[in-house]
């Protein structure tokens, strides 16, 4: 590796939510760093260890064939609510529901910046499947609390290459806005179709518009 990266050693890969998407890749990295801790927050172990159980990981396989362990790798939990690198304190905070619950995200003071996970999406489309109005208001209020730890910078854990940037308060309304809209949506349609063409029509709307077609087996929203 160039430059001052030949020295870096991992340490640690911090897991925030249980989505298996965000570490079920994470087995050959840890081979190659054997003295790395694959972590999460207390809460978040359970939920992600049960990613792994056979008629889950049957169904992440449907979605990925061929591109998944049959064992992959699962979070331990973070001892405190601290992690360390390179002299820095990274908070890892319990925020709540985003699309899934007991999600967590990363604070990282010295870069006024938050690592949101999936709690906050930048121009992509929001995974709502399955969502109730109160786990709606709930996500609402997650995003809420990254905004009171006033950063300049949230890094979402989906992202349009596109982007125009990371700027927290952008990326945090945009969030905002995208859930209130499929909320309003959601009470004056009578489908799925119908809640798709109207949130596809909104002004501005993000990329990758193909999830029925991706993962067809995806769940029900509830009004």
């Amino acid at each position: 590796m160039p430059g001052s990266m030949a020295l870096k050693v991992l340490t640690a890969a911090y897991v925030t939510h249980a989505h298996a998407d965000h570490f079920f890749g994470l087995g050959p990295v840890l081979e190659g760093f054997p003295y790395a801790r694959l972590v999460t927050h207390a809460d978040v172990v359970r939920p992600a260890a049960e990613q792994a159980d056979p008629e889950a990981l049957a169904r992440w396989h449907s979605f990925f064939p061929g591109q998944i362990a049959d064992h992959p790798v699962t979070p331990t939990a973070l001892l405190g609510d601290e992690l360390q690198v390179e002299g820095q304190s990274l908070k890892c905070l319990l925020v709540g529901q985003s699309d899934v619950e007991q999600s967590t995200v990363v604070h990282v003071p010295e870069l006024d910046a938050v690592v949101a996970g999936d709690v906050a999406y930048n121009r992509v489309h929001m995974w709502l499947a399955g969502s109730d109005p109160k786990a709606r208001a709930a996500w609402i209020e997650s995003l809420n609390a990254i905004e009171r730890l006033r950063p300049e910078t949230v890094i979402a854990g989906h992202k349009d290459p596109d982007a125009p940037d990371d700027v927290a308060a952008r990326v945090l309304d945009e969030s905002r806005q995208y859930i209130r809209d499929f909320d309003e949506i959601v009470e004056v349609s009578d489908s799925a179709q119908e809640i798709v063409a109207k949130m596809l029509a909104r002004p501005g709307q993000p990329v990758h518009t193909d999830v029925r077609r991706r993962l067809p087996t995806a769940p029900g929203v509830t009004t």
